[in-house]
């Protein structure tokens, strides 16, 4: 009633101009039409008792017509507002994305075919084509840039956050989704040269939204990082010193191996492993860069420290998940050389974070501490003939400390 009331009050654009209407109170607001429909519209018979289900449908059966249409109308054209104005409220939006999948996802055909040919829905993936039109990265600020970048992670986030990417691609809307892809892939497209800041960190929170998508358009997906992963390799290379793009790029390498590695081809595999192991070094050098310029005890350089060891154990957690002895596209040397390049790219890992985890920051940040202890006992355990043939080939005593630091860290986890 909140919202149809400010509405219609404000007129069918202006949502947001309603004193009331915080994101907090949106959140709530999102959160009550969910669990609403989920407990009185769309009672599922397998957590209810039957003369519950029939009392519900009984007294609120008015809602499976015109009166929840009403409802549908406004929170999708919040929704697409949300991507609009308030792009960085990723929980909101969130909660937008499952309220449209409890209101969305039912066995009520009209209601489905109300949500998928909803004006919000073209809207929606209007915000894509505007957003890449003014993405030539000049004039318009990083602030701008940044919000810009924003609402394509909110748009991939709306559109494929856990089923309701399914319920386009259901409803014959597989075009949004290439859509959003060819939006992303626009703006790198034909650009061999280093992406300027702004567009590079654009493309990157783009990416970063897409990565969440659930399955059901892998192929496009795959094909999209696959082509613009050259391009953001180039690109890191330049910005070594911007603490704030390379932890973004860790982010993306993160979420994307979180949520597609297990189901990726033989090579978008090995083009994530290499550019895992490329923005490993480079991260590498950042460190040793800073401990030469004495910035290591700087505020802003610990919180990069902090907050970009937890991206790189998640990541590391997550390419060493890869089990390549089921790959189905790849024969057996084609396994052997994939295991080989999994090997370089988590040894590299450990020589990595190995320097940078003291003992105190363990004690300090147990969640860093957990996945550092579960990707050192993971290594312990599959690789310790990589292991020791890398300590071996170290250099003078070079090898012998870090086996003494492993074994200090094992001990401390013990």
């Amino acid at each position: 009633q909140l919202i149809v009331h400010s509405s219609t009050a404000n007129g069918s654009n202006s949502y947001f101009m309603h004193p009331l209407q915080s994101p907090l109170l949106l959140h709530a607001v999102y959160r009550f039409v969910r669990e609403f429909v989920l407990r009185y519209v769309d009672t599922d018979p397998a957590l209810y008792a039957d003369e519950t289900v029939a009392a519900a449908a009984q007294a609120f059966h008015a809602f499976h017509g015109t009166e929840l249409n009403v409802v549908l109308d406004v929170v999708l054209s919040c929704t697409a507002q949300l991507i609009t104005y308030m792009p960085l409220e990723s929980e909101l939006i969130t909660a937008a994305a499952q309220t449209l999948i409890a209101l969305s996802a039912s066995k009520n055909n009209a209601r489905l075919a109300y949500v998928v040919s909803h004006e919000s829905v073209g809207n929606i993936a209007q915000y894509v084509t505007s957003t890449s039109s003014s993405a030539s990265g000049s004039g318009g600020g990083n602030n701008n840039s940044n919000n810009s970048g924003c609402r394509l992670n909110a748009v991939g986030l709306v559109a494929m956050y856990e089923s309701l990417g399914m319920v386009f691609v259901r409803a014959g809307h597989e075009a949004y989704f290439t859509h959003l892809c060819g939006s992303v892939y626009a703006l790198v497209e034909g650009k061999a040269e280093v992406l300027n800041r702004n567009l590079f960190q654009k493309v990157i929170c783009s990416l970063c939204g897409l990565a969440k998508c659930v399955a059901g358009q892998d192929r496009t997906l795959y094909g999209l990082f696959d082509a613009v992963w050259p391009v953001l390799r180039a690109s890191i290379r330049q910005y070594v010193d911007a603490d704030d793009i390379l932890k973004q790029y860790l982010l993306l390498l993160r979420l994307y191996a979180e949520h597609q590695l297990t189901r990726l081809p033989s090579a978008s595999c090995l083009a994530l492993y290499q550019t895992s192991f490329e923005v490993l070094n480079i991260y590498q050098r950042r460190f040793s860069l800073l401990e030469q310029r004495s910035e290591a005890a700087d505020e802003e350089a610990v919180l990069f420290r902090n907050e970009s060891c937890l991206h790189v154990l998640e990541l590391l957690n997550h390419l060493s998940s890869k089990d390549f002895s089921f790959t189905e596209d790849c024969a057996e040397s084609s396994n052997a050389t994939f295991e080989a390049e999994v090997a370089q790219v988590l040894l590299c890992g450990l020589q990595v974070i190995l320097p940078i985890l003291s003992t105190e920051n363990l004690r300090s940040f147990p969640i860093t501490a957990e996945r550092f202890f579960s990707f050192l006992a993971f290594m312990a355990s599959s690789y310790v003939v990589d292991i020791a043939r890398w300590l071996n080939n170290l250099p003078g005593n070079e090898g012998s400390r870090l086996l003494q630091e492993i074994m200090h860290r094992l001990h401390c986890g013990a």
